[in-house]
């Protein structure tokens, strides 16, 4: 009797809080959009400088396949980007590609358009293909001292910056 008394009071507890309609980072920074956005995402601002030395030489919006093990920066261009991919995998098999976009305008509006894909036997429909752009999270300087990254740490120590959140 005493353990059903303290489930129902942590469940009535929990229902009281109202679901947040804001999106808020953990450093409580409200972001303006809802939690979780899935159609349109809004980035925070990226606290790192832009190099506009480094963009100079891109003319046009640059896009080729990228490593998906890469986290390429916000601000700087992509680099290294392959024009075409080749991807095998086994029937009923997930796998991952990474298509980068550089642009130098950030008024640029870019969306992504998926067709069938084909081999010379076989079509994966482009139902079968999901994507979503590649949401940069703010973080700060994980692992800077080689050390680990576990344990205290006087955080005016770090500075923190947009990274590429994993695929």
């Amino acid at each position: 009797m005493q353990r059903f008394i303290c489930l129902a009071f942590t469940c009535l507890s929990l229902a009281a809080y109202p679901q947040t309609t804001e999106g808020i980072t953990h450093s409580g920074k409200h972001t303006g959009q809802a939690p979780f956005p899935t159609t349109n995402y809004i980035e925070l601002c990226n606290p790192v400088a832009t190099d506009l030395q480094k963009w100079k030489a891109v003319k046009s919006t640059q896009a080729g396949w990228g490593n998906t093990d890469t986290r390429y920066k916000k601000e700087e261009p992509a680099h290294n980007l392959k024009p075409t991919e080749r991807i095998t995998a086994w029937r009923g098999e997930n796998v991952s590609a990474q298509a980068v976009i550089s642009n130098a305008d950030a008024d640029t509006e870019i969306s992504i358009q998926t067709s069938h894909l084909q081999s010379n036997k076989h079509t994966l429909k482009r139902e079968q293909i999901q994507t979503a752009f590649v949401r940069y999270v703010m973080t700060d300087e994980l692992n800077k001292n080689k050390k680990g990254a576990c344990g205290y740490r006087k955080s005016a120590g770090y500075d923190s910056t947009l990274v590429a959140d994993v695929i």
